[in-house]
C-alpha cells in the first residue's frame, strides 16, 4: 500500500496548492471517451476493463487482461471529428496504455477586405492534440472496498491557432469495489474518482494575428470527476451517476451531472442511455446508444473478441438540431473466459496453519478450477456474484503455489490468474547467541542469528524487556546495560541475572526459550563461607560471555557446558579469593570471594564433640595449641593459659610493666 499512501499525498498537496490568478482554459481530455462513455455520461469514471476511459480516469485499466486496441470517432456541427485511439498492455500487475486524441480543423482561410471584396491571404489549423501515457495496478483490501485500483498518466496537450503551444501533465484515478450480498437485486457498487491536471505546465499565450507568443502565461483547470457504478446482475442491468467539476477559480466547482444505464437484452447486445445536466447553463444533454459484443472472430486459429459501440446525443440549446454521432471499435484480445481473480494474491502468507481456503471472483456462474504447483486439484461453481471459495485444502510443507482457471459455458478455458503463494511452516525457528561486552564494560551486546526470518523476538534481562534492532532478515542484535552489581572488582554475587530469549518467526512457530546467566555462578563455596580444611575445592560456571577463567593466578579449565572446578590450597585465618574472567571481546572482569578457613589441629578426630569450636577459637586467636601443632584437648588448663583466653576474650589492655605481684601465691 505504499504506492498508494503517496499517490494520497501527491493529490492533497497539489488540490491545497495555491490557485493561479490568471485566466484558465479548459482541457479537452474529460470529453474524449469512446462511444460506450458517452452512452452512459461520459463523466462516468467507475468502469474498468475498458481502454477507451483511460483518459477520463486512469484506473479505468485495471481488470484488462489482453491487449486492447479501441478507435473511436465522433462528429458535431458537421464540421468538427473527435477521433481517439487507444492502447492497453498488461505487463505483470501492471497495465500500461497509450492513448491518441485530436480534434483539428485545417486549411481555415485568413481573409482581409479590399474594394469591398474580401480576399484570403492565408491558411491556419485550428484544434488540440493528445498523447497520454498511463498505467495501473490494483490491490485486494479488507477497508471499506474489496478491490482498490489507482492509475497515473502523464500527457502532453497542444493546442493550436496558427501557432503552437503545449502544456505536460499529470492526471491521478481510483476505483474501487465493494460486493453485495444480493440487496434488492444489487450485487455490486463501484466507486471511481479522477484528478485530471492534478499538475500541469501552464500554456503561453498567443497572438493569432502576429503568429507568436506574446510571454503571459496561461493556466491549464484542474478538472474533478467522481461515479458510482451499480450492479444488479439479477436483472443484467447497470445504473450510473457521476459529477463533475473543477478546482479553479475561472470554471464553476460543480459542473454536470449525470445519471445512466446499460441494459443488456442478450448476452452480447446492450442497450444504452444517459441525462446528462450541465448545472451552470440550466440546459441538459441526452444519450442513447448501443454495443455489439463479437465473440468468434477467427485469426490464426484463436477465436478473437471485438465490441461494436454506437452513441447518439441530441445536444441542448441552441445546437438541439445538430445530433452528435460516434463510432467505436474496441479489440477485446483473445476469446477466453475472464481470467479470474484471487483475494490476498500480492502477498506470500506464511502460516503454521495444516488447512487453507482460498477464495475470489470469476464470472458468474463460471466453473472454476483450483491447481496447486501445477497439479489441478478442485473445482467449484462461482455464485450470481461471481464468488468462488475453496475450503480447507491441505497444505505440503514449504511453498504452495495456488492459481485458478475459469470457464464459461462454451468459451475457452482462461488463463491463469496471479499466484497466491502459502508458506507452510510448522518448524520452530532455530537460533544462536553471541555475546560482547564493550571496553567501557558499560554495555553486553546480543547478536542473534536465526534460522529464519522473525516476525518477532521477546528478549527480558532480569524484570526488564528489551528492545532489538534487525540487521539483516536473519540477524538481530540487542543491547542492554552491564548490571553495576557485575561491574569489575565486585564481589561475586549469590545469583545471577537471567537473559531470557524467545523467537516467532512468521508462521507464528516459537522457539524453546533460551535463559542465559551472567556472569559468573559460584556453587561453592559462596562468599563469606567457613571452611575446615585448609584445601578445598571452588565451583561453579561461566556464562557464554566468558572465553577464560584465573583463579589466583591459575588458569582454570572449563568444559563445553561452562562449568569448572579447581582446588585451591591455603592457610588458615581469612582468604581472598581472585576470579579472572577474561570475555570473548578482551575485556578483563575481576571478582572475589572472602572465606574464612579454620585452623586445624592433628589429634582432634572427626568425632570429636567441640572439635569445631576449638578450631573456630583457635582460628580467631583466643586458644592456642601446642608447639607440635597438637591440641591435646585432655591437657589441664594452667592459669597461665586460661588468663590468657580471658584477657583475649574480653580484649583487656595488658599493661607493659607490672609493678605488683598479683599472685602471692606463686614464686618468682
Amino acid at each position: 500500500m505504499t504506492m498508494i499512501k503517496w499517490i494520497f499525498l501527491l493529490l492533497l498537496s497539489i488540490s491545497l496548492s495555491p490557485l493561479t490568478a490568471y485566466i484558465s482554459v479548459e482541457s479537452p481530455q474529460a470529453t474524449s471517451v469512446g462511444p460506450r462513455f458517452r452512452s452512459i455520461g461520459y463523466n462516468i469514471v467507475s468502469i474498468s476493463g475498458d481502454v477507451s476511459g483511460v483518459l477520463s480516469n486512469p484506473a479505468a485499466l485495471t481488470d484488462i487482461e489482453y491487449m486492447q486496441i479501441s478507435l473511436g470517432n465522433q462528429s458535431h456541427l458537421g464540421a468538427f471529428e473527435y477521433n481517439l485511439l487507444n492502447i492497453a498492455y498488461p505487463y505483470k500487475s501492471f497495465v500500461f496504455s497509450f492513448s491518441y486524441a485530436s480534434n483539428m480543423l485545417n486549411n481555415i482561410p485568413l481573409t482581409t477586405e479590399r474594394d469591398n471584396t474580401i480576399y484570403p491571404t492565408s491558411y491556419y489549423n485550428s484544434g488540440w492534440k493528445l498523447f497520454h501515457f498511463g498505467f495501473t495496478d490494483d490491490y485486494y483490501i479488507d477497508f471499506f472496498v474489496d478491490k482498490l485500483s489507482y492509475g497515473i498518466g502523464v500527457k502532453l496537450l497542444e493546442q493550436q491557432l496558427v501557432s503552437k503551444r503545449r502544456s505536460a501533465g499529470l492526471d491521478i484515478g481510483f476505483m474501487g469495489s465493494k460486493y453485495i450480498d444480493d440487496f434488492f437485486g444489487l450485487n455490486e457498487i463501484v466507486i471511481g474518482a479522477s484528478f485530471l491536471n492534478a499538475y500541469a505546465t501552464e500554456f503561453n499565450d498567443w497572438s493569432p494575428v502576429a503568429q507568436q507568443a506574446s510571454g503571459s502565461k496561461i493556466d491549464i483547470a484542474r478538472e474533478y470527476l467522481l461515479s458510482a457504478s451499480y450492479h444488479f446482475d439479477k436483472y443484467n442491468l447497470t445504473l450510473y451517476n457521476g459529477i463533475s467539476g473543477f478546482i479553479n477559480a475561472d470554471y464553476p466547482i460543480l459542473d454536470k451531472f449525470s445519471i445512466g444505464l446499460d441494459y443488456s437484452v442478450l448476452n452480447n447486445f446492450h442497450l444504452r442511455g444517459s441525462m446528462v445536466r450541465f448545472i451552470d447553463e440550466s440546459v441538459q444533454e441526452f444519450n442513447m446508444g448501443v454495443g455489439l459484443t463479437l465473440d468468434k472472430i477467427t485469426f490464426a486459429d484463436q477465436y478473437y473478441m471485438m465490441r461494436l459501440d454506437y452513441n447518439y446525443t441530441l445536444p441542448y440549446f441552441p445546437f438541439e438540431n445538430e445530433s452528435k454521432h460516434a463510432l467505436g471499435l474496441s479489440l477485446l484480445g483473445q476469446n477466453r473466459s475472464v481470467v479470474p481473480e484471487i483475494y490476498d494474491h500480492k502477498k506470500v502468507i506464511k502460516t503454521n496453519v495444516k488447512k487453507t481456503d482460498i477464495s475470489g471472483k470469476s464470472e458468474k456462474n463460471a466453473l472454476v478450477y483450483l491447481y496447486k504447483n501445477d497439479v489441478r486439484i478442485r473445482e467449484v461453481e462461482s455464485d450470481l456474484r461471481g464468488r468462488f471459495s475453496f475450503q480447507n485444502i491441505d497444505l505440503d510443507a514449504g511453498k504452495n503455489r495456488f492459481y485458478v482457471r475459469a470457464q464459461y459455458r462454451n468459451q475457452s478455458l482462461s488463463l491463469p490468474s496471479k499466484l497466491k503463494v502459502i508458506d507452510f511452516d510448522d518448524i520452530s525457528p532455530r537460533f544462536n547467541v553471541n555475546y560482547t561486552v564493550t571496553q567501557d564494560k558499560r554495555f553486553i551486546v546480543a547478536t542473534v542469528k536465526t534460522s529464519e526470518s522473525l516476525a518477532r523476538l521477546s528478549a527480558t534481562f532480569g524484570e526488564d524487556k528489551l528492545s532489538y534492532s534487525k540487521v539483516s532478515d536473519k540477524e538481530y542484535r540487542l543491547k542492554f546495560p552491564f548490571p553495576e552489581e557485575y561491574s569489575s572488582s565486585t564481589f561475586v554475587p549469590e545469583e545471577q541475572i537471567a537473559f531470557s530469549l524467545q523467537a516467532t518467526d512468521r508462521a507464528g512457530n516459537q522457539s524453546e526459550t533460551l535463559v542465559d546467566r551472567f556472569v559468573l555462578n559460584i556453587l561453592g563455596p559462596k562468599d563469606r563461607t567457613l571452611i575446615s580444611n585448609h584445601s578445598f575445592m571452588i565451583n561453579g560456571s561461566i556464562s557464554k560471555i566468558i572465553d577464560s577463567l584465573i583463579i589466583q593466578d591459575e588458569t582454570v579449565s572449563v568444559d563445553s557446558l561452562g562449568n569448572f572446578s579447581h582446588t585451591l590450597a591455603t592457610g588458615y585465618g581469612k582468604q581472598l579469593i581472585k576470579l579472572t574472567a577474561k570475555t570473548f571481546s578482551g575485556v578483563e572482569l575481576s571478582y572475589f570471594v572472602r572465606v574464612l578457613t579454620f585452623k586445624r589441629f592433628s589429634d582432634l578426630r572427626a568425632g570429636f564433640p567441640e572439635k569445631r569450636h576449638v578450631e573456630l577459637l583457635a582460628t580467631m586467636g583466643f586458644i592456642d595449641g601446642d608447639s607440635d601443632g597438637l591440641f591435646r584437648p585432655d591437657k589441664v588448663v594452667t592459669r597461665r593459659e586460661l588468663i590468657k583466653q580471658v584477657v583475649k576474650t574480653l580484649k583487656l589492655k595488658v599493661p607493659t610493666r607490672v609493678k605488683e605481684d598479683p599472685f602471692f601465691d606463686v614464686k618468682r
